[in-house]
């Protein structure tokens, strides 16, 4: 009896332990169970060369109840390719024996860094993730019967085939001219062949010209800034903008604000020139400190975007700044700051924080003769302002505000459209409201920032000598109010 019970508990044991393993963790050998993937393709948008990419997401499932043992998982150009990935946390290039569970799955990130080409045009740099496992194909018994009592001499031959999956991964690669910490050639031009990257800080020094034609693309690196104490000019056009941005517009950085420094004009800086450009994703679109004794025009906006600025869109201090047709939207602080005084014109705007991406208590739009200065002191010039066929919005119940310490201001504040409770803007043919998207956007929420038919701006603004709008579109006899004129399908 003694000996019965023994062989029953050394019987028993290995069934409780195995009865106790869930079915998820036990390996399934079974042919034909193959796993799936989040997506066919792993897609990065242009990127530059020796620049790193951000990093794309990859998950291999296991839609079966057991486990699923992975050969391998490996980058098919092996330690040729340009592409890394990382798998339990390990980067490489090959990864054996990689376990599922069952409906559960594997995370794999990836990565990219491609070197330079010597192309102007963009390349098509292609790899692919391949996925195996071993798949039993067939079995035989070799062998033959005994009688009872006799040795049993049998074999099981197991012939294994791989299984294959892939994934594609494709990038575009562009060779760009690398800008790092550089006083530029006087009388330099920038054209569209290459991008330029700009890595800290690029100057235009004084007594020089930058030069930037229509299609040209300026990227800039984290905290790079491009400073101008000579002259700028930026030539673009309706169908080819000059695009200045961060160097990272992939994924979730598209629409970040704050990755780059911003346009500086220093003092001595004039007759600036930007036109038909669109400047993103920084801390200041343009930042202007210009003092002269003249009101001639240090810097001359026209036809421009200026979006997703953690700080400013336009910050000028007792500087001459000109702009029509210009859209600014999307600002941490100011869409508009002019202080310290200074000569500013702006005709057939659009500035809007609605909605906006951060937590504001100023109004976007301001005024003054005056600032405060880090000693305590205040600096204090006379201060023109015409605002005229311009729409100032936001989420705030008072978006424009002027701040005044002397009585000479000159202010002319027309035919606007205007987010305000303050009586004293509800003259001069000023349209003010509070109603949610009161100057009749097509889609605010979507950025689009045109009229649309029943728009209050349409019709109400006066002319101005501006004929064609931010694209280019003719204006009527009565223009409407905003950088956008409305032209109805005919």
């Amino acid at each position: 009896m003694r000996l019965r019970v023994i062989l029953l508990g050394i019987v028993l044991l290995p069934i409780l332990i195995y009865s106790c393993t869930p079915d998820s963790e036990i390996i399934d050998d079974n042919p034909g169970t193959e796993v799936q993937f989040s997506t066919d393709t792993v897609l990065f948008d242009t990127l530059f060369t020796s620049v790193g990419s951000i990093t794309r997401r990859l998950r291999v499932i296991n839609p079966n109840k057991g486990a699923i043992r992975l050969n391998n998982i490996s980058l098919a150009r092996g330690t040729e390719s340009p592409y890394s990935i990382i798998v339990n946390g390990d980067e490489g290039t090959s990864f054996d024996d990689v376990v599922i569970f069952g409906e559960d799955s594997l995370l794999v990130l990836v990565e990219v860094t491609i070197d330079p080409n010597d192309e102007d045009l963009p390349f098509l740099v292609k790899d692919s993730i391949l996925v195996r496992q071993s798949d039993i194909e067939s079995f035989t018994r070799n062998g033959r019967s005994s009688s009872l009592g006799s040795m049993v001499k049998d074999s099981i031959l197991v012939r294994q085939s791989d299984i294959s999956q892939d994934v594609k991964l494709i990038s575009w690669g562009q060779d760009a001219n690398f800008l790092n910490n550089i006083i530029l050639d006087c009388d330099e031009t920038w054209t569209a062949e290459r991008p330029y990257v700009i890595v800290e800080g690029v100057l235009v020094d004084s007594l020089c010209r930058l030069t930037i034609e229509q299609g040209t693309k300026v990227f800039f690196d984290n905290g790079a800034s491009l400073f101008v104490q000579g002259q700028m000019e930026v030539r673009g056009d309706t169908a080819e903008q000059v695009l200045f941005t961060s160097i990272r517009n992939d994924g979730i950085f598209e629409n970040t604000a704050g990755q780059w420094g911003g346009i500086f004009f220093l003092e001595g800086s004039q007759g600036n020139i930007i036109d038909h450009a669109v400047i993103s994703n920084g801390q200041f679109g343009l930042r202007i400190g210009t003092p002269d004794d003249n009101n001639v025009p240090d810097v001359t906006v026209t036809n421009t975007i200026i979006q997703n600025m953690s700080e400013s869109g336009i910050l000028a201090f007792t500087s001459d700044v000109d702009a029509a047709n210009t859209l600014v939207y999307n600002c941490g602080s100011h869409l508009v700051g002019n202080f310290a005084g200074g000569n500013y014109r702006y005709y057939h705007c659009t500035f809007t924080n609605e909605p906006t991406d951060f937590r504001r208590d100023e109004p976007s739009v301001q005024f003054s003769d005056n600032i405060v200065l880090a000693d305590n002191s205040t600096l204090i010039d006379d201060l023109s302002v015409e605002l005229i066929n311009s729409i100032i919005w936001g989420n705030q119940q008072d978006e424009l505000l002027i701040g005044l310490q002397q009585e000479n201001a000159r202010l002319v504040i027309q035919n606007n459209v205007i987010r305000t409770t303050q009586e004293e803007f509800d003259t001069n043919d000023n349209i003010i409201g509070q109603e949610l998207n009161f100057p009749g956007f097509v889609s605010p929420f979507q950025r689009n920032y045109a009229l649309d038919s029943l728009s209050v701006a349409r019709d109400n603004g006066i002319p101005i000598g501006v004929e064609i709008d931010i694209r280019r579109l003719p204006r009527d006899e009565n223009p409407d109010i905003g950088a956008f004129e409305r032209i109805d399908p005919e």
